[in-house]
């Protein structure tokens, strides 16, 4: 029972001890770690890995088990001797140096660790002993051993206590004085174990406590050199799969290990070398397992572990800081930051739902999305493969692969958030080196943030279009209201204008070129009256008892109104009617607000041209009259292409953006439509297409 428990609890130190020795070494930790401090945990990690070791091999017999069974006590003898070295070696240091984890290297320190020479000899007698009985091996050098361990503890108890007292830090002082007493127990435990029989039943006890007891420093001193940082991830694997490997060689030890025994006897085979390849195989063969040493090695050995988390921690703040970017600003943003920060010759985004969004950085060109590129299909191919994480590896379809190596991508991340949903690719890495799981992982959450974010946009896009479109409305409203009262009160002006130029054409009855003019004033009068009568009856139902207008004959009386414009502005103007006779379903009021505004836009858009024209033309297509006004002027701007037809947008210095408004809901409310062609420096073109007037 003793021994089961003396192995379980070695193998949890054994464990423990890799554990500490695996951050030590980790590249992140590796400059805050001191030499002689990292020695200290091999020195401990050979004592403890050798003596679990052996306890399992012990019963085994054969070649190979006697063979590996000489070096775990080899371990065992080397860990034992460096020990005493390296405390003395971080007293002096620590007296020396202070808390400096890695001074300049000084040759001198290394005459503390020729006690250790004492190991040739050692391996010798070990190799040498038939009995495989550790302590009766190392007999002849445990008295030397003895003085030197307590030398070395002693002076490195008064050499820490000196450095205590040298040391003004309030928090290293009493960890070292506690230390120093620490040592001086751990002597005192030496010497009782010297003074007890070795046939005594306390013997194996205290041998074990003994053995043990260097694992307290050296949790002492990596809790002093680590607490104020983060303990990387693999502390918390290496327990669960430690304790998972204790329970397996336990397992060993009590069940197989009998068994492999007899089996050896009879037939005269060593299966120790059958266990460490059925082993081998058992990783190479289970993926998860294969994954996870893959990854503790990764850890060890490579150096952008951390900077790839620490990368993706820096890009998810960063991220959240510039969600008030554009989706394209912000999209190109994490394209680069991604390219720079994960070290890949290129990196490319595609958003194929929510937002039509495809950004290439590669790592010299400028960026670019590939002309050639039939991004809807290979969206569609990566939505076919089973996997959140596309490799190039294990991609199936063959046609996918080629598209793949084109695109320079070897990995593919898909993200999804609520309807916004899309692929980020990422090129090789310039040092070769390929993402873990946990990198994936960790990118592939802040992948959904980067959608969360989009969605997040087109929703704060989509309430402020509302809200303005509410406020459109509310202004338009308002408008109707003033158009209302203006109407009203320009009712009686109307009406005396008309009486007094209804007399002023009866007394110019001998005057017929007089007479025309006052007409025109007359005719213009009734309209501005239609149509203020038309803004007191907006809110009434629609009237479908219109009366008939002939599009060919008000263009003309237009013209006679606005060549007087056309000549203030140097233009000319031209027609080219050719829908006689047709008639269009409104009153000619309608129809001329319509007419009139496009005429009368046309006419100042070429003021400033060397040679202003305008073009009227009038066409029968269909059952359709198409009217057309065109102007050589400088043509609208990009801007302004997308909203014409909205209220209060306009390109005029003091225009009120309602011309073409009102003319798009006039047409509209004749079941008509309305179209725009413009170029700029050529001209613009407005077509309004309405139903013909149908004879009954």
């Amino acid at each position: 029972m003793f021994d089961t428990t003396e192995s379980v609890l070695f193998g949890f130190a054994a464990v423990l001890d890799t554990v500490l020795l695996l951050i030590m070494l980790e590249r992140v930790n590796r400059p805050e770690v001191p030499v002689w401090l990292t020695l200290s945990f091999f020195a401990v990690w050979l004592l403890h890995v050798g003596d679990f070791l052996h306890g399992l091999l012990s019963d085994s017999s054969g070649g190979t088990a006697t063979l590996l069974d000489d070096w775990c006590m080899t371990m065992m003898a080397f860990g034992l001797m460096l020990l005493p070295s390296t405390v003395l070696h971080g007293g002096l240091r620590l007296l020396k140096t202070g808390s400096v984890p890695r001074p300049p290297m000084q040759w001198k320190y290394l005459f503390v660790y020729l006690p250790v020479l004492l190991i040739v000899p050692a391996t010798y007698s070990i190799f040498d002993d038939s009995e495989r009985d550790f302590r009766r091996a190392i007999d002849q050098f445990t008295a030397p051993y003895v003085v030197w361990l307590l030398t070395a503890n002693i002076v490195a108890a008064v050499v820490y206590g000196l450095a205590s007292r040298r040391l003004n830090q309030a928090s290293l002082a009493p960890f070292l004085r506690k230390f120093s007493v620490l040592l001086v127990l751990m002597s005192a435990m030496v010497v009782s174990y010297l003074l007890v029989p070795a046939s005594s039943p306390s013997e194996p006890v205290l041998r074990m406590l003994i053995a043990l007891s260097p694992v307290i420093p050296v949790i002492l001193f990596a809790w002093y050199a680590f607490r104020h940082h983060l303990m990387p991830l693999i502390f918390e694997r290496t327990l669960v799969y430690g304790g998972c490997l204790i329970t397996v060689f336990w397992l060993h030890h009590v069940t197989v290990s009998p068994l492999t025994a007899a089996l050896e006897r009879q037939a005269q085979f060593d299966f120790v070398v059958l266990e460490v390849t059925l082993l081998v195989a058992l990783i190479l063969a289970w993926r998860p397992l294969r994954e996870r040493v893959s990854e503790s090695l990764r850890y060890l050995l490579s150096s952008s572990v951390t900077q790839v988390r620490d990368a993706t921690r820096l890009l998810s703040v960063q991220l959240s800081q510039r969600s008030a970017d554009s989706s394209e600003t912000l999209t190109c943003w994490l394209c680069e930051s991604l390219r720079d920060s994960l070290r890949v010759e290129s990196t490319r985004i595609i958003v194929c739902s929510g937002f039509q969004l495809d950004v290439m950085v590669p790592i010299e060109e400028p960026a670019n999305t590939n002309e050639n590129f039939d991004v809807p299909a290979f969206c569609k191919m990566l939505a076919e493969e089973p996997r959140a994480t596309i490799d190039l590896l294990n991609v199936t379809n063959p046609e996918l692969r080629i598209r793949l190596q084109a695109s320079k991508a070897t990995i593919v991340f898909c993200f999804s958030y609520r309807d916004v949903s899309g692929f980020v690719l990422l090129g090789p890495r310039r040092n070769a080196d390929w993402l873990s799981q946990e990198q994936r992982s960790t990118l592939a959450l802040l992948f959904e943030q980067y959608a969360a974010v989009l969605f997040n946009q087109r929703q704060e896009l989509i309430r402020r279009t509302s809200e303005r479109q509410a406020m459109q409305q509310e202004k338009l409203f308002v408008l109707g209201l003033l158009a209302g009262s203006m109407a009203h009160e320009l009712r009686n002006p109307l009406s005396s204008m008309r009486t007094i130029a209804t007399l002023l054409s009866e007394d110019l009855a001998d005057r017929p070129e007089h007479q025309k003019d006052a007409l025109l004033i007359l005719q213009e009068i009734d309209r501005l009256t239609a149509t203020t009568q038309r803004m007191l009856d907006s809110a009434r139902p629609a009237d479908d008892s219109r009366r008939v207008a002939e599009p060919d004959l008000l263009i003309v009386r237009l013209l006679q109104i606005l060549s007087h414009l056309a000549r203030q502005y140097g233009a000319t103007i031209q027609t080219d009617l050719r829908a006689t006779g047709v008639s269009v379903s409104c009153t000619e009021a309608e129809l001329s607000e319509i007419l009139f505004n496009l005429i009368k836009n046309a006419i100042e858009a070429v003021q400033n041209c060397a040679s202003p024209a305008v073009r009227v033309e009038t066409r029968v297509h269909d059952d359709t009259v198409v009217i057309e006004v065109i102007d050589n002027g400088n043509g609208i701007s990009p801007e302004l292409q997308n909203s014409l037809f909205q209220p209060f947008v306009t390109g005029k210095p003091h225009g009120t953006g309602l011309g073409l408004y009102v003319v798009s809901e006039r047409v509209r409310e004749l079941r008509g439509e309305i179209r725009s062609r413009t170029e700029i420096g050529v001209g613009t073109a407005f077509e309004v297409w309405l139903p013909c007037l149908l004879p009954t």
